[in-house]
């Protein structure tokens, strides 16, 4: 990773750069501060001082010299949390933090520059010495940019001042920046950190605000991250009725619709703008919207593919913006062909919902004493962490928004091998914890059981029956007898289907299926259902058979329970019978049904 960072971001900065970008960067950082006298800086100090953190301030214009490109966006909403978050941090820093900023991290769509911009529209007041917005986005520009800062239209800082050299500009706008008057410079999708090191200024009362895919940073550059998650359910509705103000906030719908879009500010901000155009249109119904946006190819729907740009100059297409950090994948490179095979993984289970890191450890097929493999599996995460691909979650879980989830699946092209992987995981995983008796580890697993069994059967993948039978399995031992109940069936009906009625497998469902039966107290469905598996087991493997033997067992027990002694005895001694022929005296199930037939003379 040391390589890429000086491959793909000081490397590129300077060859983009125009002017000469080795000579600008030190002309900029080694420019003596401008002189400001004390009074006016006891004011600016004055100012930043009252800035508030207990509450956000209403919207209000920049100081004069500012530059700041981006209008207020109207249609933002809620964040109020993240607005503090940042007014703290930015507060606290500048000559009492020399070289530190404050980045807003995660994914494209997620809303990290309208934060940004709606920061600086509420906050940017207390910053005396202006407001400057700078686009990272192509590095070779970033020179032009800070010079545009010291023009006519902002700081005005020489009256002949375009006609001045590149870096004489650059030099001006760094001996402002570098003095100690409080100012706010925001560092829009700077991505990597040899960027935000050769351009933060390293004196002076400047606050950097950056805002990056990136999640985690080198520690040396003392870097605080404020990472941005999707929007919560009300402000999700509420940006939808800010282009629908006559829908009620109450429209189940409209939270549907957030629901299907995981609350992503984009993929939202889109749809409340085609609800808008087509209000007059049968399509344009929050009803007919959302059947629309179920569909499987959901990402293709034409109100996230309009294509324009943001109020701060973005993409406003859901795939391309995800595609931005995708593509920056190589797979000719060692680690991020390690991490399109994890991101390909990540996308196969439950969207949206955290993957332990250990269950995607068992996709990916690593062996536990094979240390360069483990390097490379935590290599090829903080690569997709690095892209605002994956969210890394405190305890190690990894979460993947379910739209990017959707946009991976269609573009990586190992989709069937990595779906299969993930289901191998499932059930390895499953059958280990179900054969120590102890449910507890698979309870973090169960939402992407469930998910990937119920995907597995809408596809009709060869896995779907083995991980509905699972799931049934984990449900009955958490007493969840109902669930378990829907899915022995559910496997039952496909084996039946698949393979006739008088099938091996379709006796395991069957007897799967009376076990969960007797559980919830349907005495004559558990004993038909144990007495068609014992006719089919005894049909196709004859009487003398272990799983013979077995379904005997279950019924004396359900005979026992109902009281039926003569009837439990009768199909316990006949288990035990075929046991001690095929195992041996001290085998668990010996020992199991023995102690059933002591009970019964007891």
């Amino acid at each position: 990773m040391g390589e890429r960072s000086v491959q793909e971001a000081r490397g590129d900065f300077i060859a983009q750069a125009s002017g000469g970008s080795t000579a600008i960067v030190n002309v900029y950082q080694s420019t003596a501060a401008a002189p400001v006298d004390k009074e006016t800086l006891a004011e600016a100090d004055k100012r930043l001082a009252g800035l508030p953190l207990d509450e956000v301030p209403a919207p209000s214009g920049v100081p004069a010299g500012s530059r700041m490109p981006w209008r207020r966006n109207a249609l933002f909403v809620g964040r109020e949390a993240d607005l503090k978050a940042l007014a703290s941090a930015l507060r606290a820093g500048g000559t009492a933090a020399i070289g530190q900023s404050t980045a807003v991290t995660g994914l494209g769509g997620i809303g990290k520059s309208q934060l940004a911009s709606e920061f600086v529209y509420r906050y940017g007041r207390y910053f005396s010495g202006g407001v400057f917005w700078l686009s990272f986005d192509d590095p070779g520009s970033i020179p032009a940019e800070i010079a545009d800062c010291g023009g006519p239209r902002a700081l005005n800082l020489h009256p002949d001042f375009n006609n001045l050299p590149l870096d004489g500009q650059v030099g001006l706008v760094a001996s402002a920046w570098h003095s100690a008057l409080p100012r706010l410079l925001v560092f829009d999708n700077c991505e990597d950190e040899a960027l935000l090191e050769a351009w933060s200024p390293r004196a002076g009362g400047c606050r950097v605000l950056v805002t990056s895919r990136r999640s985690g940073w080198r520690a040396e550059l003392g870097v605080s991250s404020v990472p941005l998650g999707v929007l919560h359910r009300e402000e999700s509705v509420a940006l939808l009725r800010k282009h629908r103000a006559d829908l009620a906030a109450d429209d189940p719908d409209l939270n549907a619709i957030a629901e299907e879009l995981g609350d992503l500010p984009l993929a939202l901000h889109l749809a409340g703008r085609f609800l808008e155009r087509y209000r007059h249109a049968p399509f344009g119904t929050p009803g007919d919207y959302l059947s629309e946006v179920r569909r499987p190819d959901l990402l293709k729907h034409r109100s996230l593919t309009v294509g324009g740009r943001s109020p701060t100059g973005h993409e406003q297409d859901v795939a391309r913006t995800f595609a931005l950090s995708y593509d920056r994948l190589k797979p000719e490179d060692g680690i991020d062909r390690s991490a399109l095979a994890l991101l390909s993984r990540v996308a196969w289970f439950a969207p949206g919902e955290p993957v332990p890191r250990d269950l995607l450890r068992l996709s990916a097929g690593l062996a536990a004493d094979d240390a360069d493999a483990a390097m490379g599996f935590e290599d090829g995460l903080e690569r997709l962490s690095s892209l605002g691909l994956l969210e890394n979650q405190q305890q190690g879980s990894l979460v993947l928004h379910r739209l990017l989830a959707d946009f991976v699946r269609t573009a990586a092209g190992d989709a069937v091998e990595a779906r299969e992987a993930v289901e191998g995981a499932l059930l390895a995983g499953a059958r280990n914890i179900n054969q120590a008796g102890y449910p507890g580890p698979l309870v973090a697993w169960q939402l992407h059981l469930r998910a990937v069994a119920e995907q597995a059967d809408e596809t009709s993948g060869e896995n779907a029956t083995s991980l509905l039978n699972s799931l049934g399995y984990h449900l009955k031992a958490i007493a969840d007898f109902t669930g378990a109940r829907g899915a022995f069936e559910r496997a039952l009906a496909i084996d039946e289907a698949a393979f006739g009625p008088d099938h091996p497998k379709v006796a395991i469902r069957v007897n799967n299926l009376g076990g969960v039966l007797q559980a919830l107290g349907d005495v004559a469905g558990a004993r038909g259902a144990y007495e068609r598996a014992l006719a089919i087991r005894e049909t196709v493997f004859g009487a003398e058979h272990p799983d013979v033997a077995m379904t005997e067992w279950h019924l004396g027990a359900l005979c026992r329970d109902e009281g039926q002694t003569q009837d439990a005895r009768r199909h316990l001694q006949r288990a035990l019978d075929t046991f001690l022929k095929v195992l041996p005296e001290d085998h668990s199930y010996v020992k199991g049904v023995r102690e059933y037939l002591d009970a019964l003379d007891r």
